[in-house]
Formats: structure tokens, C-alpha cells, sequence
């Protein structure tokens, strides 16, 4: 793999996307992506949230349950 120094300005505008990052080139056509590696902490919620024994649903769930229609 090869190491790419980037510039202050292209650092700035990762460090504030918050999130995943897709490069383009100027054409629109993509490169790439950039995701963030997963802190400690992030990690110690993810095993917290897995193991409080609250309810899971799947993502058929969620989407079944947001498509019907609201309750009175």
C-alpha cells in the first residue's frame, strides 16, 4: 500500500465531512473512499449496545414499521 500525504486543507475537510468520505475526480467519477477507523470508544458502545439485551430489529423491520401508516 502507498502512503499519501495530504494537505492541511484536504485534512480540514475530512476531519469535518464527520463521516465517510468519497473522492471524485474533476469529472465526478470516483476514486475512492475514505472511512474512518472505529475509536476505542466507539467500539465500547457498539459491545455495550450488543449485549444490554434490548430489542433488535432488522432493517426489513424498521422499514416495514416507517412504511405503515401512523396510528391514532
Amino acid at each position: 500500500m502507498r502512503d499519501i500525504v495530504v494537505s492541511d486543507e484536504l485534512l480540514r475537510a475530512i476531519a469535518e465531512s464527520g463521516g465517510d468520505v468519497r473522492f471524485v475526480n474533476a469529472d465526478g467519477q470516483v476514486l475512492g473512499r475514505f472511512e474512518p477507523e472505529l475509536t476505542m470508544e466507539e467500539m465500547e458502545e457498539i459491545r455495550r449496545r450488543l449485549n444490554s439485551g434490548q430489542p433488535r430489529y432488522t432493517t426489513d423491520e424498521v422499514l416495514k414499521r416507517l412504511r405503515s401508516p401512523p396510528s391514532p
